[in-house]
Parts: C-alpha cells; structure tokens; sequence
C-alpha cells in the first residue's frame, strides 16, 4: 500500500492550468509535488529531485513526452523510475507508442481526479485500484 507523504511527483505540462488542477489533486492527497511547464525545465529539476513517480504530456513545445520518456530510460538513475504518460491522443498506437518508450501507463486526457488516483495507485501500489470513496 502508499502512502502518499512518503511520495513525491513530478508532473510534467506545458499547459499550466491543467498542470495547476493536477498538482492540487495530488496536493490534497498528500503527495508532494514539483510542477515543471516543459521538458528542459523538468530536466534541470531532475538535476536535484529524486521523484517517487513522474506524470508527463506527450505534447509539449521543447522535447515531446516520448522523447523525455526515452531520456530518462537511457539514464541508470531513472531506468526504472514510473511515469504515467498523459495525453489528449487516444488511439491505440498513442498508447502503444508511450509504453514502447518506456512509460509504465497511458493515461488519457482528459481524466477525472478519480481516474489520476487511480493511475498513481496502480503504479506505485499494489496494481490494484483502491475502493471509490
């Protein structure tokens, strides 16, 4: 089982509206949370932060979430960090792709609170979903 407080995320967007509303799902959560608005910010924020778990959009401006996700694999420190793939692309050769590059889940946008609890506790936990409240 998590426990959220011990957890720390990092979530990857370049839109920051939606950046903001997951960072504060996962903040009433008790997760700690790091916000990065594109790959080369994340990047120097990795530099210091050893995340518990990273959620990344595949479409971002710099260097698409495919790309990051491929980075971070080839790096020993991060070959078997988790990270949840989010994006508005919802065919299966988007989801195939994102878990070809490494990507533990593919979570599609847009999703509900429940849905992003979900992906977290499927990822980090058990691989079982906990009950709805």
């Amino acid at each position: 089982m998590i426990n959220p407080g011990e957890q720390r995320i990092l979530v990857i967007d370049d839109e920051k509206p939606f950046c903001e509303v997951v960072a504060e799902i996962l903040l009433s959560d008790g997760y700690g949370v790091q916000k990065a608005f594109s790959a080369s910010q994340a990047l120097t924020i990795l530099e210091s932060l050893d995340p518990t778990l990273i959620i990344l959009d595949i479409m971002m401006p710099d260097i698409d979430g495919l790309t990051m996700v491929r980075r971070l694999r080839a790096l020993p420190r991060f070959a078997d960090l988790p990270i949840i793939v989010s994006s508005a692309k919802f065919l299966a050769e988007d989801r195939e792709a994102a878990l070809e590059a490494g990507a533990n889940l593919f979570l599609t946008k847009p999703f509900s609170a429940q849905e992003l609890r979900d992906s977290i506790h499927q990822t980090l936990g058990n691989g079982k979903s906990p009950p709805s409240s």
